[in-house]
């Protein structure tokens, strides 16, 4: 049986700045690209672990959900206090109602309308 390798779609970039996150992705990611994700994410996060940091989205141009429940729970086991994100489309919406308003996920979850206002906020 031949395995089928999948290059990774859609694209992200993660930086840090102080204690906070930054995350924008775009796109429609298949599972080589969560994965990948995931991955650099837990990296980033591991770095300020040690102390509370905050988590800021930008999703304008981003077109899946598949991870983030699981991700965001990871974040709160790992000091994540406060989530940020740009409202810019139904997913903001998505996330809000069924991911970040979640008893389980212990952060504040705000949506702004720039990345400029997030930032202030966190």
């Amino acid at each position: 049986m031949v395995d089928i390798v999948f290059l990774p779609h859609g694209s992200y970039s993660l930086s840090i700045k102080g204690k906070v996150i930054i995350d924008i992705s775009k796109g429609a990611w298949n599972e080589e690209r969560i994965k990948e994700f995931v991955g650099e994410f837990k990296r980033l996060a591991g770095s300020l672990s040690d102390n509370k940091w905050a988590y800021l989205l930008e999703l304008s141009e981003f077109e899946g959900v598949d991870y983030f429940d699981k991700l965001i729970s990871w974040a709160a086991r790992y000091n994540c206090t406060h989530i940020a994100c740009i409202k810019s489309n139904l997913l903001v919406r998505y996330l809000n109602k069924l991911i970040f308003k979640n008893k389980e996920n212990a952060h504040d979850f705000e949506e702004f309308e720039s990345i400029t206002d997030a930032f202030d906020w966190l």
